[in-house]
């Protein structure tokens, strides 16, 4: 534990080093997940509010040169304190809209975290294609959970890569997005990717006629911008794959049939 020697002495009875304090003081610092956090870490609106515990482990004296008494003896054996950084324009995590049975999410918890989606990997333009998605179909949406400003009032520009298009709307949520129980938002920042796919016709044929192929890998980035402009929310994402749906439901198909897609 660091002994940092910081106080107070409004009537300079205690100048020249004439202030001892004996006993022991526990801190312990964490995150709203419960999760354990050092001095040094970065504190970010994601992880808020944070609270320190501290806890008397030794019976605590404070001793001055003067005064009648010249010591106090502390009792305090526990206290809380809850805080906030900042408010700044934050970028969470991204969120698969997925619409799969409630039993299946606890296994998200492996690779990222948990409902609240996937962790931000790299603000680095260069290293985008560590950051989700990195496949993509026509009509796929993801959310981003922002915190720190209010996202309804940013503005976001479509950006388009060799025939895909990533758009950011602000959406109404629904009860196919899956939440905890309580949590769903009302609105979200949504990303819906828009591509190659196939028509009716070549769903129903076993022979159809070849998509076009997009060019890949691709990287888009895309700004939220608030009202004069300024970009207040960066993302940026790499797509290396792009998958249509080769036929109709339920219907199988060979590996010849397969390949005439390419």
């Amino acid at each position: 534990m660091n002994t940092y020697h910081y106080w107070g002495d409004d009537d300079g009875d205690g100048q020249g080093g004439q202030v001892t304090a004996t006993g022991h003081l526990e801190a312990l610092f964490f995150d709203k997940y419960l999760n354990s956090i050092n001095p040094s870490d970065a504190l970010t609106l994601c992880r808020a509010p944070y609270y320190l515990d501290y806890n008397s482990v030794e019976d605590i004296t404070l001793t001055t040169q003067y005064g009648v008494p010249n010591s106090l003896n502390v009792d305090w054996n526990e206290a809380y304190y809850y805080f906030n950084p900042a408010p700044s324009a934050t970028l969470c995590h991204t969120k698969p809209t997925a619409t799969y049975s409630s039993s299946w999410w606890p296994h998200w918890d492996n690779y990222t975290d948990g409902f609240r989606g996937y962790l931000i990997q790299s603000t680095n333009p260069a290293s985008y294609g560590l950051n989700f998605p990195t496949t993509g179909m026509d009509g796929y949406a993801f959310d981003l959970d922002i915190r720190g400003v209010d996202a309804s009032q940013l503005t976001w520009q479509p950006v388009t890569h060799s025939g895909i298009t990533a758009t950011v709307s602000w959406t109404k949520t629904s009860s196919r997005d899956k939440y905890p129980s309580g949590k769903r938002p009302e609105y979200v920042t949504r990303v819906t990717l828009t591509g190659p796919k196939p028509s009716y016709s070549q769903i129903q044929s076993n022979n159809p006629s070849p998509l076009s192929k997009p060019t890949l890998p691709q990287t888009f980035e895309l700004v939220g911008r608030d009202s004069a402009g300024n970009a207040l929310i960066t993302y940026g994402f790499e797509l290396k794959q792009w998958f249509v749906r080769g036929t109709a439901y339920n219907v199988r198909f060979t590996l010849s049939e397969a390949t005439t897609w390419l």
